[in-house]
């Protein structure tokens, strides 16, 4: 919605292209994006008027405080909102995260940390994903108290591309053997486990306990 002097559009073609994705659109919801700054809370209402359900509020990663206003406007008119916190190489993780509470506390119901130059190296985008690891098991798992859990061992078996029935025999092989069950997935993923090999889960559980103890 902000980008219209960007690409090349006027704001009334951009409100007609809208409502033409809104018609068309038989099971997706069509989501508009607004830079502070650029687009306008006014801009925000005629997009919603026009049928858009959801609102994308992007900022550069340090500035989500100029959001703040965007996002009560867009809670105003019972839209679904979601924040985007741009360029995340520019900032630490610890640092992504206090902007993304900022949107969260002005009202985003989603955040998202994007590598918009593509910057990250793999150590970068290692290190803010062991930030959500932290968020997925002291954030989400105390609020969700039924499978699926957003807990660390299911987003490593995700990362680790591990296979689902492993996460189950995991937390069990990771009960009984004292070792942590996400580092267990992890090893699955490293040694390349298939559906149907979960018993090899029980060797890996006492190479860890033998590590752990030597």
């Amino acid at each position: 919605m902000s980008t219209a002097a960007i690409v090349g559009f006027s704001l009334v073609e951009e409100i007609s292209l809208i409502k033409a994705a809104v018609d068309e659109a038989a099971a997706a919801r069509i989501a508009v994006l607004l830079l502070p700054g650029v687009g306008t809370v006014d801009a925000r209402r005629e997009a919603r008027q026009a049928g858009a359900p959801v609102a994308r509020i992007a900022t550069h990663c340090t500035e989500a405080d100029v959001s703040v206003q965007h996002f009560g406007a867009a809670r105003d008119l019972g839209m679904e909102t979601v924040g985007f916190l741009m360029l995340a190489h520019r900032l630490d993780p610890a640092g992504l995260a206090r902007q993304a509470r900022i949107m969260v506390d002005a009202g985003a119901e989603c955040v998202y940390v994007v590598d918009s130059a593509g910057a990250l190296v793999l150590s970068d985008a290692q290190a803010r994903v062991d930030g959500v690891l932290a968020a997925a098991e002291e954030v989400m798992r105390p609020i969700i108290p039924r499978l699926p859990w957003m807990d660390r061992s299911s987003v490593v078996q995700g990362y680790a591309g591990v296979y689902s029935s492993f996460l189950l025999h995991a937390q069990r092989a990771a009960e009984r053997y004292g070792v942590p069950a996400h580092t267990i997935l992890q090893r699955v993923g490293e040694a390349g486990y298939v559906g149907g090999q979960e018993d090899m889960i029980i060797d890996i559980a006492l190479q860890l306990q033998a590590e752990g103890a030597r």
